[in-house]
């Protein structure tokens, strides 16, 4: 018999993975404008991970690389 493959089932918790609210602190913005990004579809692949049937995480390690290659835009003040 082959090793039991538990990866697959219990997924393993990432030091870098933090609620909505802990992430968005983490790189300075508002939990709710996370949500938004998240919901509109507007966050890069990787950034929201899921952790079993309704519990999503943020990869904050990824968020920071994808939000460091978004182009910077000047606001007209």
């Amino acid at each position: 018999m082959g090793r039991a493959r538990t990866e697959t089932l219990t997924p393993q918790v990432n030091p870098t993975f933090l609620p909505f609210d802990r992430a968005a602190a983490v790189v300075g913005l508002s939990p709710e404008a996370l949500k938004l990004m998240h919901f509109r579809g507007l966050l890069g692949p990787g950034v929201v991970v899921r952790l079993g049937v309704r519990r999503l995480v943020v990869d904050v390690e990824v968020l920071v690389r994808w939000l460091r290659s978004r182009p910077v835009r000047k606001v007209a003040r």
